[in-house]
């Protein structure tokens, strides 16, 4: 009896968290459609008050346990622009230099990008590089043909197929003494280790030459390289990881802890990428709300489990990978989607953000 009466209490603290969800979303102006699902959430929860229901349907109680973390998100911050519409960026820092401006933004925003990291002649190599793979990898494409460009895949937001790349001049950028001064000026370190990653490929999804591109286009995935629930409770054993699979290079980016940091990411941009291409999202401040988020988010087990095909993608959810690591994937549901915002860069440039910071694609 008393079982019954903590979980009924439980669903009434949750229908109350709800309804407080949805002023929040109506307030934020929020999306109808998001509303909507919020208030279909709010009856299912209400559906729970019976003792039959409450019991028989435990585990969507689980599910709203954790409904209170977006009450920890950061407020909204507009990204500056420079003169020609691309995010604020700022010298490339030399081994013995100090921009405080740089570090300044870095600190408030959670990211920075850095002009000339890598020269032209690097990018367009890079990019030859990336023609190669793709060419190899679809049959019937051509990079002089951009009415063949549409046979790419775009379902994993035009990354490579491959989890990680080791191409003469890819391995090259991640050596290019411009970008080690960056990172070693943000960690305030010379020891530092870099992992491995892989490019991504973006398209236009309107052209002259093939009008009806609309299913490349994807929806914008917002997450977290790294497991919430392991960031400060243990350091996650990355170093078990053999690396007999291109796998282990993408596990060891999601095996970070506080205690083997500070943890940084990076994205090259190869050519322009304005406000309407695709690109890199960013949620700018999460990382100053962070540890407190991660403490509201309840046990790890109400947000690893296995949804159905009708639930995949609605509810935030980690993604397991051995041994404390994974990523956290937020739904489309989830009103953080209010917050994001494109980053845009110039060819050459770095945008380097805090690994605690959320970000995705569009």
């Amino acid at each position: 009896m008393e079982c019954t009466k903590i979980a009924l209490q439980e669903v009434k603290d949750n229908y109350e968290k709800q309804i407080t969800y949805i002023r929040y979303l109506k307030k934020r102006g929020s999306n109808q459609e998001l509303i909507k699902a919020a208030r279909e959430d709010l009856v299912r929860i209400k559906s729970l008050s019976s003792k039959k229901n409450s019991k028989k349907n435990s585990n969507i109680l689980e599910l709203y346990q954790t409904s209170s973390s977006w009450n920890l998100y950061p407020e909204f911050m507009k990204v500056p622009t420079d003169e020609d519409g691309f995010s604020l960026s700022f010298e490339t820092p030399q081994d013995d230099s100090h921009n405080s401006k740089a570090l300044l933004f870095f600190s408030k925003f959670g990211f920075v990008i850095f002009r000339e990291a890598i020269s032209s002649a690097s990018c367009e190599a890079t990019i030859s590089e990336i023609w190669d793979s793709l060419e190899s990898f679809y049959e019937g494409v051509s990079r002089h043909n951009p009415t063949t460009h549409a046979k790419i895949s775009s379902v994993t937001y035009g990354l490579a197929h491959e989890p990680a790349i080791f191409t003469k001049q890819i391995v090259m950028n991640r050596t290019e003494p411009n970008i080690l001064a960056i990172f070693r000026f943000l960690l305030d370190s010379k020891d530092i280790l870099l992992s491995h990653d892989r490019w991504c490929f973006y398209q236009k999804t309107n052209s002259d030459s093939c009008s009806e591109m609309n299913f490349l286009k994807t929806a914008s995935n917002l997450h977290l390289d790294l497991n919430p629930w392991s960031f400060y409770d243990k350091e996650v054993e990355f170093e078990k990881l053999s690396y007999s699979s291109l796998r282990d290079f993408s596990k060891e980016i999601n095996s970070i802890s506080k205690t083997n940091g500070p943890h940084l990411q990076g994205v090259l941009a190869l050519t322009d990428n304005n406000d309407k291409d695709g690109g890199t999202l960013i949620i700018p401040g999460f990382h100053s709300t962070f540890a407190g988020w991660c403490n509201s988010l309840g046990a790890m087990k109400f947000q690893t489990q296995n949804l159905n095909d009708k639930e995949a993608g609605k509810k935030n959810k980690l993604i397991w990978r051995g041994h404390g690591s994974g990523s956290y994937k937020f739904g489309c549901f989830d009103p953080i989607h209010a917050l994001k915002q494109r980053i845009t860069l110039r060819s050459g440039s770095v945008l380097i953000w805090d690994q605690r910071v959320v970000h995705g694609s569009a």
